[in-house]
């Protein structure tokens, strides 16, 4: 008779067998006979495990209380009921052919078959069996069947498919290129736009290392940082040129114990775009920087953003320090124009233009210096705020054509002044001695230097008249 041991470990012990010391095992001997009933008691009244008996019509003659109370919304009683009833409708095929097989070979076969549901709203109810065939090999009577309930793993599998579907629809979508290579840099899988942008169909890489669908020296200095990467643990981010295509790449690398996943697209147009905006900045920072003006940009909240070289040669001249090292514009502001400043900056970021003039002395020459400050509100294409704009003018060459004008207005207001009044009085005192001179009284000669001198006098008394005119249209006082 077979004997089949089972070691137990002694009560209140653990069961750590050790062959040194017997005293922790004991055996006992059941017979073949006694093992195999005491399953069949366990199959039985299992609770976990459904067992079922059909004969040759395929109609049930035997089914565990399990079976009976989990179905019991099929049927009350299964005895002699047809096995279909209890199997849904599309799977009546499937349970058909397990059937079949299991009586030709005699051997055991497994199926997934679907129970109805118990209602509309509910999900299938799955599960799986073993078949295998009743009685004697020759002569079947029926067939036994072994399952159980697989309803939670299938919703699981479900749930994995769609969610593999919705992934393979995203990626099938994604505008960025996608593969994934296994633990031997193997293609694993593609996306569409992988196929679009690599001029490769997904059945020319999967499976091929990826040095052999992409062969170039760029493609090689590309594989190089990612295996570097990888024994890193670390993912990967850079942008790459490859020559044979005339394309730079953007990719993205991430790494899992087993696949690398790269993500890349094509930037070469945002490549392009920079750098005619690099190019563009250049001739605009040359524009600027060979101008005489200084140029500041502020931020809302007086952050110096950019600058000229200029604007840097006269901070450096007045104040003795470089942009570079001041954080705010209020820095390069006298402390005495601090409030002024402000006042001008919100007038500036309410829309408005603000004009204004300033001295100072020159602290190499000790001379003083004007300038005239403009500051308006800049904004880029869309419209979007960036800061002010202030530009500074050295007007001092202009401030003192304006001051010798001033002056040279003075002094013409002082000669008119003299001309209306120093001057013509003693001309208007000789005319009015002249008209008491009785021109009888004098000899015919001095009465012709008499004349000769009141003709002098009228002329002179006209042109002075003639100048304070010509000095009252010019305004001069204005």
């Amino acid at each position: 008779m077979l004997q089949i041991l089972i070691m137990t470990p002694p009560s209140n012990t653990p069961f750590e067998p050790d062959a040194s010391d017997s005293s922790k095992l004991r055996t006992n001997a059941i017979s073949t006979e006694a093992f195999e009933t005491y399953l069949a008691s366990n199959l039985i009244n299992s609770s976990y495990f459904y067992v079922v008996v059909t004969d040759m019509q395929g109609r049930y003659v035997y089914v565990n209380d399990y079976f009976k109370k989990r179905f019991s919304y099929i049927s009350q009683n299964f005895l002699g009921v047809d096995s279909l009833k209890s199997v849904y409708e599309q799977d009546w095929a499937i349970c058909g052919k397990a059937v079949e097989h299991c009586l030709r070979t005699g051997k055991g076969i497994v199926a997934r078959l679907r129970k109805p549901k118990k209602n509309t709203d509910q999900e299938f109810l799955w599960t799986q069996w073993e078949f295998s065939p009743f009685g004697e090999k020759e002569q079947p009577l029926g067939v036994i069947c072994i399952g159980h309930d697989i309803t939670n793993i299938e919703l699981m599998n479900a749930r994995l498919r769609r969610y593999k579907r919705r992934i393979d629809s995203l990626l099938r979508a994604m505008q960025e290129g996608f593969y994934v290579l296994d633990a031997d840099w193997k293609f694993r899988k593609v996306n569409h736009q992988f196929e679009v942008m690599a001029s490769l169909k997904a059945k020319q890489v999967l499976g091929k290392t990826f040095l052999e669908v992409f062969d170039y020296p760029a493609a090689q200095e590309f594989f190089d940082k990612i295996q570097q990467a990888r024994h890193k643990e670390k993912s990967l981010h850079l942008e790459q040129y490859f020559e044979t295509e005339n394309t730079w790449v953007e990719l993205n690398v991430y790494f899992t114990e087993r696949t690398t996943t790269v993500f890349f697209r094509d930037v070469s147009l945002r490549k392009q775009k920079a750098k005619e905006l690099q190019e563009s900045e250049q001739k605009l920072r040359a524009i600027l920087d060979s101008t005489s003006l200084s140029y500041f940009l502020i931020s809302k909240e007086g952050k110096l953003l950019a600058y000229n070289q200029t604007a840097e040669s006269n901070v450096k001249r007045f104040l003795k320090k470089s942009l570079s090292e001041i954080g705010s514009f209020h820095e390069v502001v006298p402390a005495a124009d601090i409030e002024l400043a402000q006042t001008a900056f919100e007038g500036a970021f309410s829309g408005r233009t603000i004009f204004l003039e300033y001295d100072a002395t020159d602290p190499e020459t000790k001379r003083k210096v004007w300038f005239k400050v403009e500051i308006r509100l800049v904004k880029d294409k869309k419209g979007e705020i960036l800061g002010l704009g202030i530009n500074a003018t050295d007007v001092t060459h202009r401030k003192k054509y304006e001051m010798q004008l001033e002056s040279q207005n003075e002094k013409l207001t002082k000669i008119a002044h003299y001309q209306s009044h120093d001057i013509r009085r003693p001309v208007a005192s000789a005319l009015g001695l002249l008209s008491l001179i009785e021109e009888e009284i004098l000899s015919e000669q001095n009465q012709y230097y008499f004349k000769l001198l009141r003709t002098c006098l009228d002329e002179a008394d006209a042109i002075i008249h003639k100048i304070v005119g010509l000095a009252s249209e010019l305004d001069i006082n204005d």
